[in-house]
């Protein structure tokens, strides 16, 4: 079983993890994720060890080569803030996300699925492989994010979560 400390690292982890697109800069035939993002917390749900934020904001900035997320979290393990910045560059990029058992460094591949954004992100866990895979999809009008999230712990399922977020105007 894994130790309280490894359940909050992991829970950072996998509502850490922003948006970036591994086959170069943004394409107006993708969406662009930019804005402020609100959980719906009647529409999302979790399944497994991750436990569903009480309430989720997520801001976004896609400017050119970069982007910039900022992740702010409340749940039954605590509050969280995290802001992490990407390039759309094709490569891995690394990012340090603060833990209960210190930083945690990560690394997110990423590529577009059509207008759906893929993220395949790795990590180490007080020595455990921590992986996340993830699928962004915009609604028509652009004014829900959708986010499935699948984590899996040294090489064991752990999590599913499902976040509805919806645009602030």
């Amino acid at each position: 079983m894994l130790s309280r400390c490894l359940l909050l690292a992991v829970t950072t982890l996998s509502l850490a993890v922003p948006l970036a697109a591994q086959d170069g800069a943004a394409k107006p035939d993708h969406p662009n994720f930019s804005g402020t993002w609100v959980m719906d917390p009647a529409k999302s749900s979790a399944n497994g060890q991750i436990p569903l934020p009480t309430s989720a904001v997520y801001i976004i900035g896609q400017h050119g080569d970069t982007l910039v997320a900022t992740h702010d979290l409340d749940s039954e393990l605590g509050k969280t803030s995290t802001k992490l910045t990407y390039g759309f560059d094709g490569k891995a990029w690394p990012n340090t996300i603060p833990t209960s058992v210190g930083p945690v460094d990560l690394s997110s591949t990423l590529s577009w699925d059509n207008a759906t954004l893929k993220i395949y992100s790795t990590a180490s866990v007080q020595g455990t492989d921590v992986v996340q895979t993830e699928s962004w999809t915009l609604n028509p009008d652009g004014t829900v994010l959708t986010i499935l999230s699948n984590t899996s712990v040294g090489g064991e399922d752990y999590a599913a979560l499902t976040l509805v977020m919806v645009r602030k105007p």
